[in-house]
Order: structure tokens, then sequence, then C-alpha cells
């Protein structure tokens, strides 16, 4: 089964759908999957940006509160 916090995903996108009229399901599913490929290809953009375009996952370990900007740690 599915995590805690992607349950909570999932309801918010829901909501969010509901709240405006929708009624599709798929279109709702269709809106997560969109949401988490932006996601993925934010996270691959700031490897490249960081590492350079040929290195490696293994090579190039990213810190994502680093890559992402936040300094409250």
């Amino acid at each position: 089964m599915a995590s805690d916090d992607i349950w909570r995903t999932a309801w918010a996108i829901v909501a969010e759908h509901m709240t405006r009229g929708d009624t599709d399901p798929t279109k709702m599913v269709a809106d997560g999957i969109q949401r988490e490929r932006n996601s993925w290809l934010a996270a691959r953009q700031n490897t490249v940006s960081i590492c350079g375009e040929e290195a490696s996952h293994e090579e190039c370990p990213v810190d994502r509160h680093r890559a992402g900007g936040n300094r409250s740690y």
C-alpha cells in the first residue's frame, strides 16, 4: 500500500479538482502523474546544473535541501 505522504498528496490533488467542480477521475490521476514527472525533471535538472551533463547519479550525490535552496538546517 502507498505511504501516508502519497495518500495526503493524492487527497490534496483530488480536493483541488473537486473544489473546481471537476468530477473526472482520469483528469485527477493525470494531474498527479504530471506533478510527479515535473518533480523528477526538476531533480534531474538540479543534478545536471550541479554536476554537469555527463555525471552519473552515483558520482554526484545531491543534497535535496541544498539543491532546493533550503538553508533552514
